[in-house]
């Protein structure tokens, strides 16, 4: 049991609070200078390759539907259809992205999906009634932690922060987002939320702080507080970034009543920002910037992905405010070009190990943004979308027709990751 004595004051949290800020004001500055033109979205694909390379992808979805019909009885090859499942994953990225075969083997190396499988397999055992979605949310956390791990210089593996992080997302961030839950019930979970990152010992009120509290004592027992306590810092800031996200809930506020932009680059900046902290202990200022940059980007191109559920659900982000009134071109082509600034931060003195990853994170930002953009591309001008197209391996619509394919078979999907990490 974690005691109050190693509670750290509000004035010793200070420093930090002015970093996060500095940074907060730099990546501000950045969105503004960031031009609206078009910018570089890298590789074409013409109609005849979309076309091979979306039978290329009903290839790889019959793979993926015949495993999810296997019998899974007793003796069954789990390891077996696993290794399918991914060198299927990797052989059908290879094709369709056009790839070198030496830096396909180079990201296999790095062992991302060790890593996932692994910490499915302790969420599942953390909490036998998880669901898949919440692990496959917590698990793009994790990704996100394991690329960082790399960044720094590290071995990408399941740590017992970067599993109770990462955990932490479908236990707090879904709550605090749902808008269906009462704004006072949201503001007492983050009081009680924020004196136990602080290191205050609470009494869980439900079965959700139960939970929480023993992911908060994960990271407790691998960094004790009085050695470690910027990683506490950093989760405090994280939570003050969520508490003022509550402040988007407020569909009908003028944009100059809320900094939409400052709140969104700060809860993504500051949540890459535990992850920097959470995998290593302590970063350098040149560190703390690239996880910030990354963070805030990452939150960009979510808040473009969900931009139509966001403004149904009365949530102000960059996106979900210009539904309505503007076309998405021009914000859509300031996060492209903010991307670009982001990946030339990230790759300021990389190690040299991170040439293959680097690369193809160079050449993914657009075919990410353009992924995020599909399901909104109503909202794009005619013109934009057709040229979005162009860059991307796939027509915008057969890709969207095939994903609403594979959401149709969700409860099979789930069922097939089930067993797979069982």
């Amino acid at each position: 049991m974690v005691s109050a004595v190693n509670v750290r004051s509000p004035e010793a949290r200070t420093d930090f609070l002015r970093v996060v800020e500095s940074l907060l004001e730099r990546f501000k500055r950045l969105w503004w200078e960031c031009p609206t033109t078009n910018p570089d979205l890298g590789n074409t694909y013409e109609f005849r390759r979309q076309l091979e390379n979306e039978k290329r992808t009903d290839q790889a979805l019959k793979v993926l539907e015949d495993a999810m019909l296997q019998p899974r009885e007793v003796g069954w090859d789990r390891e077996g259809l696993l290794r399918n499942l991914v060198d299927t994953f990797y052989d059908y990225t290879q094709e369709i992205l056009g790839l070198d075969e030496g830096l396909m083997k180079a990201l296999r190396a790095y062992g991302f999906e060790d890593a996932l499988m692994q910490f499915a397999w302790m969420a599942r055992r953390f909490d036998p009634a998880v669901g898949m979605t919440d692990i496959f949310q917590a698990g793009r956390n994790l990704w996100s932690m394991n690329f960082v791990q790399l960044l720094l210089g590290l071995p990408v593996e399941v740590t017992p922060s970067s599993f109770a992080y990462s955990m932490l997302y479908p236990y707090t961030d879904n709550y605090l987002d749902d808008p269906h839950v009462d704004e006072s019930a949201k503001r007492l979970f983050n009081r009680r939320f924020a004196r136990r990152l602080a290191g205050e010992v609470l009494e869980p009120l439900n079965v959700r702080e139960e939970r929480i509290y023993t992911l908060v004592g994960m990271v407790e027992g691998q960094y004790e507080r009085r050695y470690y306590p910027q990683v506490y810092d950093s989760l405090l800031a994280i939570y003050r970034a969520q508490t003022r996200s509550l402040g988007l809930l407020r569909g009908d506020a003028s944009p100059y009543a809320v900094d939409v932009l400052g709140i969104c680059l700060e809860k993504g900046g500051t949540s890459v920002l535990a992850d920097g902290y959470l995998v290593a202990g302590d970063l350098t200022p040149a560190q703390q910037e690239k996880m910030f940059a990354y963070g805030a980007l990452t939150q960009l191109v979510d808040d473009l992905e969900d931009a139509q559920s966001d403004r149904q659900a009365g949530l102000m982000t960059v996106f979900s405010q210009t539904l309505g009134h503007l076309r998405l071109d021009e914000v859509a082509n300031r996060v492209l070009h903010f991307g670009a600034y982001v990946v030339d931060i990230l790759a300021t003195d990389a190690p040299a190990s991170l040439e293959p990853l680097m690369t193809l994170f160079h050449d993914a930002v657009p075919l990410v943004m353009i992924q995020a953009a599909a399901g909104q591309r109503r909202y794009f001008s005619h013109d934009y979308a057709l040229n979005m197209q162009a860059h991307y391996p796939l027509r915008l619509g057969a890709m969207e027709r095939r994903r609403k394919q594979l959401y149709r078979k969700r409860k099979e999907l789930n069922s097939l990751v089930d067993a797979l990490i069982t």
